[in-house]
């Protein structure tokens, strides 16, 4: 439900067991050299530097992109493509501001085939910088969601609490759910598709029905249903989930079938087009 988040200046691409501390960015004890088979945009170039100062010059130590874009970037970039099926998540994270608008956001750790980790989360926002009615009055689709994956430049899952939540603290977020993810259970490639699936099945922002909370609850219900056998810990600190001061205002799921089924059979295209990119 965060109105403006998505209206602010940041990078974007060119289109085509209990809380994880974040008092610390992921571990520096390995470094990584430039390899043809890494994934820049899932692991920057910036985490070769984590531990360093950083440029005063880098307003967003992130980058964003469109969830459409990051899995169109996948599917037509061989050297993306590549290995794009090794990238494995670890844990999920659900926060939701605890001040107005509550927005609700999840946070990712994901790991690479080469053992380099990262942070990525993922919300949806609107472009609208005037008054709530204004949505309210948009009409049946509302205006276009803003559905973003925020990708760490440095493995620092705090900025990207920070960004989410609109704050220069964590402690103004609250940690509402976290999952840990079995061994090579839920793939990076996976979460891709399915973030786009939604973004593609309900592309308009409804402030009482398509909005933050049905985005990332439907997200959350999709992990459990499509790879429940592979969630190795469910931690729930709170019943906060989808609500707004205590209303629950997520959304009607209804059209969870139709969500899953269209899934499975984008996931199966994205297999298909990354496995022909690898091999031309």
């Amino acid at each position: 439900m965060n109105l403006a988040s998505a209206s602010q200046n940041r990078p974007q691409g060119t289109l085509l067991s209990s809380r994880i501390s974040t008092s610390t960015s992921v571990p520096t004890t390995r470094r990584h050299k430039f390899s043809a088979d890494r994934n820049f945009v899932v692991f920057p170039v910036q985490l070769d530097q984590r531990g360093q100062p950083k440029s005063p010059h880098e307003a967003f130590p992130f980058t964003s992109y469109t969830t459409i874009d990051l899995k169109t970037r996948h599917s037509y970039d061989p050297h993306l493509a590549k290995d794009v099926d090794k990238i494995w998540v670890s844990t999920a994270s659900y926060y939701k501001q605890k001040q107005s608008p509550q927005h609700e956001f999840i946070i990712f750790s994901v790991t690479g085939n080469n053992g380099m980790e990262n942070f990525i989360a993922l919300d949806r926002n609107v472009n609208v910088k005037s008054s709530s009615s204004l949505i309210s009055r948009s009409g049946a689709n509302g205006p276009k969601a803003q559905d973003y994956f925020h990708v760490s430049h440095y493995g620092d899952m705090k900025s990207l609490i920070n960004h989410c939540g609109h704050t220069t603290s964590e402690d103004t977020c609250s940690h509402v759910e976290q999952v840990v993810f079995g061994h090579k259970s839920f793939s990076f490639a996976q979460l891709m598709v399915m973030a786009s699936t939604i973004s593609e099945v309900c592309p308009g922002y409804q402030l009482g029905a398509t909005n933050c909370y049905w985005f990332a609850s439907l997200i959350w219900e999709c992990i459990f249903n499509m790879v429940g056998d592979g969630v190795a810990v469910h931690t729930k600190n709170s019943e906060e989930r989808g609500k707004y001061r205590g209303l629950k205002i997520q959304g009607n799921h209804s059209n969870f079938p139709e969500v899953l089924q269209k899934y499975k059979n984008d996931l199966l295209e994205f297999t298909r087009a990354i496995r022909d990119d690898v091999s031309t």
